[in-house]
């Protein structure tokens, strides 16, 4: 994106492109969810079986303009796509919605989706925090949430990019120098990525993402352009952790080529390897 600052007059217009950019995906987006089976009717179903309707273009639209010079700034940034995840959901209905497209999409070959089940039953038990500040041993510390705290529904922005950059691969996004802000590269820790997301003022509003966010994110590819995600980078899913006691592990997420399939695996939080990354996601609340 150009480096030249915009004029007021060009800003004013750019506005509404802005906003109609993002408002038109949420149709599609439905779309996808209702074909995974996420969604029925515009619903989704939480743990305890009670259902809550997805939020409407019209309310996304309201949540954007509140506060649309954040958001636009975030849009030129690179956060381009909107996703819409039923979080409350339980985590392996998400995982039997990825299964099933991955057959559908890569056919017999394909051992579909795999997801470690540690974390399902990290989940049942609400010991899966959510959106931690810190990737403590209990929940005091971390500032994390269980999954029964969540908002049912969470609309995010996030990059469209079927791969982590990798070092010195990463591009600076923005509208001006000022705004700027460089892609995360893969070869860091999630304790340090954390850090980074929450201490530079480039990365404001950003969050981990999630296992969920991840898969429907993986899902909204298969179904706009019949692609994996991740068959070259690992996307440590910073929004959520096991806060075991003598080492905490974060869930992650990528397309393992030799088996051809999808692994929703967790791996310990001050790991370093050059392949796993980061990804995060800006709430539209």
């Amino acid at each position: 994106m150009s480096n030249m600052e915009a004029s007021p007059a060009e800003l004013s217009q750019e506005k509404p492109r802005v906003v109609e950019a993002l408002v038109s995906q949420v149709s599609a987006q439905r779309a996808v969810l209702e074909k995974a089976g996420l969604v029925f009717e515009g619903e989704m179903a939480d743990s305890n079986g009670t259902t809550h309707q997805a939020p409407t273009a019209d309310e996304v639209r309201g949540r954007i303009e509140s506060k649309l010079a954040f958001y636009e700034r975030k849009f030129h940034q690179g956060f381009t796509k909107l996703l819409m995840v039923p979080i409350a959901t339980p985590l392996h209905y998400f995982a039997e919605a990825y299964d099933t497209m991955v057959k559908q999409y890569r056919g017999s070959v394909s051992a579909g989706a795999w997801l470690w089940d540690g974390l399902v039953e990290a989940e049942k038990k609400l010991e899966l925090l959510y959106f931690p500040c810190a990737f403590a041993d209990d929940l005091t510390r971390s500032g994390g949430v269980t999954k029964d705290k969540l908002a049912p529904w969470r609309v995010v922005l996030v990059e469209d990019m079927a791969n982590i950059p990798f070092r010195g691969e990463g591009k600076k996004c923005g509208r001006s120098w000022r705004e700027q802000r460089r892609q995360l590269e893969a070869g860091s820790t999630p304790e340090e990525y954390l850090n980074t997301i929450q201490f530079h003022a480039h990365h404001e509003g950003e969050s981990g993402f999630t296992p969920e966010i991840a898969i429907v994110d993986a899902l909204t590819r298969f179904e706009k352009e019949g692609a994996v995600t991740d068959d070259r980078s690992v996307t440590v899913c910073l929004g959520t952790y096991l806060p075991f006691s003598d080492q905490p592990f974060v869930p992650y997420s990528h397309w393992d080529s030799e088996k051809e399939r999808a692994v929703i695996g967790a791996n310990e939080a001050r790991n370093r390897h050059h392949h796993f990354g980061t990804r995060t996601a800006v709430a539209i609340e």
